[in-house]
């Protein structure tokens, strides 16, 4: 079509000496070009679709049922994966595992899939932001008490970090639990968001633990016992609700006091030293006069 209009309207504007002669061959060539296509006209379309509509329906009709059931009955799972098929709302297979399978065309039989195998993380005090946890990271290795953290990867949540220790000093915990699904189908059906109930069960069991235990043992030589104790009593809780998941480790990440009364607990902290250093060498002293005095 747009070939034949630019020949119509080259001929129509020029007919005479060179410019003629160029419009001429150009017909020439749009001729050979389109005549292969003369016959395509709206009554040929028509004729041949009246030939070959019978067939095409009678195909369509056998293929559109079995791309049907091909689309939805066969299905593949991929590697560390695995597959729980529900047949009505009933689970019929809670563990596929790779490869091939086939069910019941949707919406007979409905297929979920999960990664069991892959570990699963709770934070505890904080929330990594979303895209920024492979970024390079504009925060220090280490931070002291007394430094407010910068809002790097990380969102600090003060509700979930304050807590009270046994002897009611209060301390920020930042922690982070590992977990994977030791029951598919339980972790899928036995709770509306299995992963919110681990993270607000381990926030419960960290507080638990804490609660029961003093502040210098929760920040220094009884980290390991508070993380071994929390991952234990989150166990059991989990178990109790009954949603397939099964708990790694328990990791505290950062303890420390307030900073809000960080100088008060160094004035603190410095005050217990000085005691110690002088009833030491009051020890000392006392060891040294006392064999004096017998002699």
């Amino acid at each position: 079509v747009v070939l034949n209009s630019m020949r119509l309207l080259l001929t129509g504007r020029f007919r005479e000496g060179r410019i003629g002669r160029v419009v001429g061959a150009v017909n020439r060539g749009v001729a050979t070009v389109t005549g292969p296509f003369a016959a395509l006209s709206w009554a040929g379309l028509a004729e041949g679709w009246s030939r070959v509509r019978a067939p095409a329906v009678r195909w369509g009709r056998v293929a559109a049922p079995l791309g049907y059931l091909l689309g939805t009955s066969v299905f593949a799972i991929r590697p560390r994966e695995a597959g729980v098929v529900r047949r009505f709302g009933h689970v019929v297979a809670a563990g596929l595992r790779p490869g091939l399978h086939v069910k019941w065309p949707y919406p007979v039989e409905r297929l979920t899939r999960l990664q069991p195998e892959y570990v699963r993380v709770a934070e505890i005090g904080y929330r990594t932001i979303p895209g920024k946890a492979n970024a390079p990271s504009v925060e220090p290795a280490a931070y002291e008490w007394s430094t407010q953290h910068r809002a790097g990867r990380f969102q600090k949540i003060p509700d979930e970090s304050l807590m009270f220790s046994g002897d009611e000093i209060l301390v920020e915990v930042n922690a982070v639990c590992q977990y994977s699904v030791s029951d598919n189908a339980a972790y899928l059906f036995n709770a509306a968001n299995t992963d919110e109930l681990v993270r607000s069960a381990a926030e419960s069991a960290l507080r638990e633990t804490v609660r029961h235990t003093p502040f210098e043992a929760v920040i220094t030589t009884g980290r390991h016992a508070v993380e071994q104790h929390a991952a234990e009593e989150l166990q059991r809780m989990l178990d109790r609700y009954r949603c397939g998941v099964r708990v790694h480790r328990f990791h505290l990440q950062d303890v420390h006091p307030p900073i809000e009364v960080v100088d008060a607990y160094r004035d603190v902290a410095s005050a217990y030293e000085e005691k110690t250093t002088l009833v030491n060498q009051a020890e000392a002293y006392r060891n040294e006069q006392l064999p004096l005095a017998r002699g």
